[in-house]
């Protein structure tokens, strides 16, 4: 059987048991839609999140500017383009940090609100709209998961293109920022 078939029908299954759950006088279980993509569209805690991912992004740019200015000033200069590159592929280190950061903290906040709408309605399992080919809007709770995260805050401030994002202490994974050993 193709891989492409065995999702719908894998779904199709998963929906036939939680339908056929109420059948034996039993509680009937209870489903949710959440269209993740309109969330993170509309809800103001995401594009908080995609601004200051954009204001980084503009620094980056005015940065490689400034070294591309510097190196053409020098090109003969080896040594400043060795530095130049190290600083580059840093900054570019950085900015993948930065990057996940943002996300993982809006990610989590996203979780949170389809878990709170979840034990708040009383659902057992909530769906993403894209496995569904057809949903009664009563079964979408899109709007109160952005709700939700527009009452939720997030902190982008430590996250920076100097630093990158924050890293746990004692993961080794920050060496970029610790000063250099004294050459002999």
């Amino acid at each position: 059987m193709k891989k492409h078939i065995l999702v719908p029908l894998a779904l199709a299954a998963l929906l036939s048991a939680f339908a056929l759950g109420g059948c034996n006088g039993e509680k009937k279980n209870s489903l949710a839609i959440v269209d993740a993509e309109v969330v993170f569209q509309e809800s103001k805690l995401a594009s908080a999140g995609m601004r200051h991912l954009e204001g980084l992004t503009s620094d980056m740019q005015d940065r490689l500017v400034k070294m591309q200015e510097q190196l053409s000033a020098a090109p003969a200069d080896k040594e400043l383009e060795q530095r130049l590159q190290t600083e580059l592929f840093t900054l570019q280190g950085n900015m993948d940090r930065a990057q996940r950061a943002v996300a993982e903290q809006v990610n989590k906040l996203f979780d949170d609100a389809v878990e709170q709408c979840r034990k708040e309605q009383g659902l057992d399992i909530v769906l993403p709209r894209q496995l569904a080919m057809a949903v009664n809007p009563d079964v979408d709770i899109t709007a109160k998961v952005v709700a939700l995260m527009d009452k939720a805050s997030a902190d982008f401030s430590d996250i920076s293109l100097d630093k990158g994002a924050p890293v746990p202490a004692g993961s080794g994974e920050d060496s970029a920022d610790a000063p250099a050993a004294p050459e002999e």
